[in-house]
């Protein structure tokens, strides 16, 4: 794949992703329903459908970790819901944002009943659907003093954190009665009304990416300062590692104690938070095997290649080739079961095994 993909997720059982790629959502599916995408070879990915409803770059998209719908938002400042009808085409339902500015990320909350989306505006549509107008509505969220850039839920599903390029790492309380009733649980938070910030922390620099641990115990972000940062969600004690690696924009938990950051050194680093403090591992990405790199070039292939990466990477200086597998910035991070995936500016979507 030669175009930027920007965002990706996998449906509940992992076997088809959705990838935003320029104006649109391309979702693959793999050839046996009963077998995972990430046990296939390329050959068996099958191109299911193309979802084509916003104008501008879609930059955000999840699907539903309780039903088969998609969330998509775009620079257009749109969202829609997708379901697919039992005709086996994908329908879009209305959502309406009220935002200014460019949609910039998209979460559902971990029981499906709500999802938030984060702008260019300052704000924070939580939306909830109205069964009697057929569409999603927003409570908002208006907090941030600049753009808001990445989002995740508690597990409790009423407590979201954000990311800011006023920079800061937010917790604010998503709690909607009307959708969770008196489900009204904070924990390990303190209890608050819908908009209120719980806790609030400073980095030095953009904050690039925010996540929850599985279990909610613990919430790391990462900066544009090269910075990684973990929160003991009871404490709320907080604990920055600045790394001497160029900056992560993807993060993830694998478990309570392991972590993968991914950003603008093209490859997913490990990260370990055993003892509540970051502590940057080795890289995950073991480069080309040796007979990839053992193959020779003539004179003139070598300085086609120089040439070719120079133009592509926008450098000065020509570089001949990269190791890595990604070729340009990661984009994405996302946990498939027994793998976690990662997708970049250079096009590419690929599974790393756990």
């Amino acid at each position: 794949m030669s175009k930027n993909v920007a965002c990706m997720a996998f449906n509940k059982d992992n076997t088809k992703i959705a990838l935003g790629v320029n104006k649109e959502v391309w979702i693959f599916t793999n050839g046996s329903s009963d077998e995972p995408l990430t046990t296939l070879s390329r050959s068996k990915w099958v191109k299911a459908h193309v979802l084509a409803a916003h104008d501008l770059e879609v930059s955000g998209v999840d699907w539903c970790p309780i039903s088969d719908k998609i969330i998509t938002c775009s620079h257009d400042r749109n969202a829609f819901v997708w379901t697919k009808k039992t005709t086996g085409e994908w329908v879009q339902g209305l959502v309406i944002l009220r935002i200014t500015r460019a949609a910039l990320a998209a979460k559902w909350s971990p029981k499906g009943n709500k999802f938030a989306v984060t702008s260019g505006a300052k704000r924070v549509p939580i939306c909830r659907f109205e069964k009697t107008d057929d569409w999603w509505i927003p409570e908002m969220i208006s907090k941030h003093k600049s753009s808001v850039v990445a989002v995740d839920w508690h597990p409790n599903n009423t407590v979201i954190a954000t990311g800011s390029t006023d920079f800061r790492c937010r917790v604010i309380s998503a709690y909607l009665s009307r959708v969770d009733g008196d489900d009204s649980d904070h924990a390990p938070f303190e209890d608050g009304d819908f908009g209120t910030v719980l806790a609030e922390f400073e980095c030095k620099g953009w904050v690039m990416d925010v996540a929850f641990s599985p279990a909610g115990d613990k919430l790391t972000f990462v900066g544009h300062d090269s910075s990684i940062t973990i929160v003991d969600c009871g404490s709320l004690d907080q604990h920055t590692k600045k790394t001497n690696v160029l900056p992560f924009s993807a993060i993830l938990f694998i478990d309570e104690t392991n972590i993968i950051a991914g950003g603008y050194n093209f490859v997913p680093y490990k990260v370990s938070a055993a003892d509540g403090v970051p502590v940057l591992g080795d890289s995950i990405d073991k480069g080309k095997t040796e007979k990839k790199a053992a193959k020779t070039q003539s004179d003139s292939q070598k300085a086609m290649s120089m040439f070719v990466n120079q133009d592509k990477l926008g450098t000065k200086s020509a570089v001949a080739s990269l190791v890595s597998k990604h070729q340009a910035a990661i984009t994405c991070m996302r946990n498939c079961g027994t793998h976690f995936a990662t997708a970049g500016e250079d096009g590419r979507v690929v599974f790393w095994p756990l």
